[in-house]
C-alpha cells in the first residue's frame, strides 16, 4: 500500500500570492519553495486503487470549495511548521468523508484544515517576526482544484518531499 495525499489548491489569483509568500519565506528561512495546497485527506491506498479515480469520485457534485483563513501558526512537525490555519468548514468535511468512505483501508485522519507556508526548522521567534512582514489574509480563499499525491511514509524533510510524486489534478466539476 502507498501512502497518498489529497489535497485541494487555490484559484488562480490566490495561488499566485501565496506562492509569492511561500517563495519569499523560502529564501528567508533556507527552505524549499513548493506548491501552496491544503490537505483534506491522507491514507494508504491499496495497489488496487486508483487514488485518481477515487479523487474524480470523490468530487461529484462538490463545487469549488471557498474557505476562510484564521490565523498563521507555527508547530515542531516540519510539515506544519509555519502554516495559514483556515476553519473547518462542511464543505471540507463532506469532501474528506467522501473521499474517506471510497477507500478500503480508511485512515484516522484528523482534518486540521492548514495551507503550508514554508517547511522550515529555523526557531519560532524568528517565525514569528517573519510572520509579521507577510500581509494578513482577512478574505475567504477559494480552493477549484484538486489532486494527489504519493509520498514516502513519513515526511520529515525536504528530501521527503523530493522523493512524492503528484499522480493526479483535477477540476472541480
Amino acid at each position: 500500500m502507498k501512502r497518498t495525499v489529497f489535497y485541494i489548491k487555490p484559484n488562480e489569483e490566490s495561488a499566485n500570492l501565496l506562492q509569492s509568500v511561500v517563495n519569499d519565506l523560502a529564501k528567508s528561512c533556507d527552505g524549499p519553495s513548493f506548491s501552496p495546497h491544503l490537505t483534506f485527506y491522507t491514507g494508504k491506498i491499496s495497489e488496487d486503487e486508483s487514488p485518481g479515480e477515487l479523487l474524480r469520485e470523490s468530487i461529484k457534485g462538490i463545487e469549488p470549495l471557498l474557505l476562510t483563513p484564521k490565523e498563521i501558526k507555527f508547530e515542531d512537525f516540519f510539515t506544519r511548521s509555519f502554516y495559514l490555519s483556515f476553519e473547518l468548514s462542511e464543505s471540507l468535511k463532506d469532501l474528506n468523508s467522501k473521499l474517506k468512505g471510497q477507500t478500503k483501508y480508511p485512515a484516522d485522519y484528523e482534518l486540521n484544515p492548514h495551507l503550508s507556508l514554508a517547511y522550515t526548522s529555523i526557531p519560532v521567534d524568528i517565525r514569528r517576526a517573519l510572520a509579521k512582514t507577510i500581509d494578513k489574509f482577512n478574505e475567504p480563499i477559494l480552493f477549484d482544484r484538486v489532486g494527489a499525491l504519493e509520498t514516502p511514509d513519513t515526511v520529515n524533510s525536504y528530501e521527503d518531499i523530493k522523493n512524492s510524486k503528484n499522480i493526479a489534478t483535477f477540476s472541480f466539476d
